[in-house]
């Protein structure tokens, strides 16, 4: 079984108006929220979300089911939210 830990993600503009998830290791979440927002991250929107060290990998990785859906949509939406 993989060792477990929670990770702070947000959501920040991609390529072509899609929304890349970001992930922070070195801050809490509420030093995250703590930064506010951008026209291009929303730092307000930061979750702590379950990520799994798998075998091999040094950074644990967040699992795709783990991530909120309004980070999954269109960057126009989550600007907006």
């Amino acid at each position: 079984m993989a060792k477990t830990t929670t990770t702070v993600i947000y959501p920040a503009v991609g390529f072509c108006g899609s929304t890349n998830c970001i992930r922070v290791y070195d801050k809490s979440l509420e030093e995250v929220r703590a930064m506010g927002r951008t026209d291009r991250e929303r730092f307000d929107l930061a979750v702590e979300v379950k990520s799994s060290f798998l075998r091999a990998v040094s950074l644990p990785e967040v699992r795709p089911e783990d991530i909120p859906a309004l980070y999954l949509a269109p960057w126009s939406k989550v600007s907006a939210y």
